[in-house]
């Protein structure tokens, strides 16, 4: 009786086993689409001594907008960019004064450009993906 007991103990114990390595093999594999990754939030910041600029940038689409006579600071913000590419130029509208443009992806500064002087111009541009 003792020996009977003994092989169904084994007889479990291998049985367990078996089952864990089934179990084990029968999960499915990762799926093979990628994760998804949010866009990125990019925000245009224009500050200086200039009384206004006139705005040239690129929109999260990939097209251009141009802004005239724009009082500064001031700052544009897009909560997803879907374009790789971001880009600000900011002219100086008048005689005197400094012109600073900054782009911060995901708020943290990405490029930056400053200009003295009459009528000059500030630009920053990069690829962000």
């Amino acid at each position: 009786m003792k020996k009977a007991g003994v092989i169904i103990g084994i007889i479990a114990v291998i049985a367990i086993i078996a089952g864990t390595a089934i179990c084990v093999l029968s999960i499915p594999p990762e799926s093979s689409t990628p994760p998804y990754t949010a866009l990125p939030s990019v925000v245009y910041k224009i500050t200086g001594t200039a009384k206004a600029v006139d705005v040239t940038l690129s929109n999260p689409t990939g097209g251009t907008e141009q802004y005239s006579g724009v009082y500064l600071p001031v700052q544009v913000t897009y909560n997803s960019f879907s374009d790789s590419f971001v880009y600000i130029s900011a002219q100086n509208d008048g005689s005197y004064g400094s012109v600073t443009v900054s782009i911060y992806v995901n708020n943290a500064l990405f490029k930056t450009s400053t200009s003295s002087g009459a009528y000059v111009i500030a630009t920053a541009s990069g690829m962000i993906k």
